[in-house]
């Protein structure tokens, strides 16, 4: 009872505008609860008020959170993840607000390592353009903005991989899975960087780089030539992965759409040899054992991937 009075007193705190200027206090105190209470609070101001405010007053806001971000680098995880989801927020905003040119670049040209969880929150957390709250043709700018850093992003992807050879944190990682599914990535950009996913070694990425790959898969190829490229690179992969103790669910899921993406090749490159053994995985793995109860199996994810196979077979070789 007492912790959902305390609970409500300072959900009031935080709903209570004249508090605010409390919030640079609550930043830098030595407690974390308190910082991440203050780090909640800013978020709010910028979701709720930010229209509201005066440029000079939204400008404050900017520079408050980057100043906390680099002056405390001992900022717990949670406290350091949500001022970083006040920033990506601030820099939307400001960019449909007209007085931040290019947040998006000015992140990436700040220092030699590209920070890949604000690139990943930049187009994790993008409002969505039917949203009531901003104008739609300024967050379809904000997208266009986003796309438009694209090649910038890949770059930093490569240069990170350069220098950091088989690194692949859960940012680095998040930050190419939401990127890619943003839409911000073409084919072309995805061929670049797909090399360094697909020699990932190591238990412990094998699982977030699967999440990275089953985006690329649905990345959209132009014509055959570039569906025959993405089969190339990830086939190899598939079977490679196939042969550790990996569970068969995350197998099955990139199975399931590198063989619905490019169905054509495969029926077209039916006989090829590995083609064949990829096709007689996908087959095993139809069977395996589900996540959903004893009698589901991950046959339900393979699904749509044979009956888009079969229409193809019919269509190439008519009985």
């Amino acid at each position: 009872m007492e912790r959902l009075r305390v609970q409500n007193h300072l959900l009031a705190i935080q709903r209570d505008s004249s508090n605010w200027p409390f919030i640079p206090q609550w930043l830098t105190s030595s407690h974390v609860q308190v910082q991440f209470f203050g780090a909640q609070c800013l978020l709010i101001r910028i979701n709720r008020d930010w229209e509201s405010l005066e440029e000079e007053e939204q400008i404050q806001l900017r520079d408050l959170i980057g100043n906390v971000l680099e002056q405390q680098p001992n900022l717990s995880a949670a406290v350091r993840n949500k001022l970083q989801e006040a920033l990506v927020k601030v820099m939307e905003k400001a960019f449909i607000s007209g007085w931040w040119k290019d947040p998006i670049g000015d992140l990436l040209s700040s220092g030699a390592c590209a920070n890949f969880t604000l690139l990943a929150q930049i187009a994790g957390l993008s409002s969505s353009a039917d949203s009531e709250t901003n104008n739609g043709k300024s967050v379809y700018a904000w997208h266009h903005e986003i796309k438009a850093h694209s090649n910038q992003v890949i770059e930093s992807i490569i240069k990170h991989q350069r220098l950091q050879q088989n690194s692949y944190s859960i940012d680095f990682l998040d930050c190419i899975k939401n990127w890619t599914s943003f839409g911000a990535f073409n084919f072309s950009q995805i061929e670049k960087i797909l090399p360094l996913l697909t020699q990932a070694q190591g238990e412990e990425v094998e699982e977030s780089v699967v999440d990275c790959l089953v985006e690329i898969c649905e990345v959209v190829t132009r014509d055959s030539a570039e569906e025959s490229r993405k089969a190339r690179h990830l086939i190899p992969f598939c079977l490679n992965l196939s042969s550790k103790a990996i569970d068969p669910i995350i197998l099955t899921k990139l199975t399931a759409s590198l063989a619905e993406e490019c169905a054509n090749f495969l029926v077209q490159s039916c006989h090829d040899q590995q083609v064949q053994t990829f096709l007689g995985l996908f087959l095993k793995l139809t069977n395996a054992d589900g996540i959903l109860g004893v009698d589901d199996q991950s046959s339900q994810m393979t699904l749509n991937a044979w009956y888009l196979l079969t229409e193809m077979v019919d269509s190439d070789f008519p009985s």
